[in-house]
């Protein structure tokens, strides 16, 4: 399994984690934090790989656009690490506020897919 291989499948583990916890319900409080410990340290792994092997190089092989995707990569990482995931692990798991945030937290993630077809063109 190639670099983009690897991040792709964590990518993946990280997508099927938070749809597993956006279908629990406000009851299922031990299994939302079960899965939130899980996210948090696939989140950690993800960024690492991403920030340390990629990214670099994105930036440096980039033109314009590719160097203006590099920022938002980063500043969406930044708004993760110190935002959202900050203020998902002070919820109250049983919370509806809680189902919000792991909505917020989704739509990132999705939003990073856009990045990933020019990572592979410059593999």
């Amino acid at each position: 399994m190639n670099a983009i291989e690897l991040l792709k499948a964590d990518h993946e583990k990280v997508k099927q984690l938070l749809a597993d916890i956006s279908e629990t319900t406000e009851r299922a409080v031990k299994k939302r934090e079960e899965l939130l410990n899980k996210i948090k340290m696939e989140l950690s792994i993800h960024t690492t790989i991403e920030e340390e092997d990629f990214y670099p190089a994105f930036k440096e092989a980039g033109a314009k656009d590719e160097l203006k995707m590099y920022y938002e990569a980063l500043e969406e990482h930044r708004a993760v690490e110190s935002l959202v995931l900050p203020d998902l692990l002070n919820t109250e798991p049983g919370s509806v506020e809680f189902s919000g945030r792991i909505k917020v937290m989704k739509e990132l993630l999705e939003r990073k897919r856009s990045i990933n077809p020019a990572l592979q063109r410059d593999q």
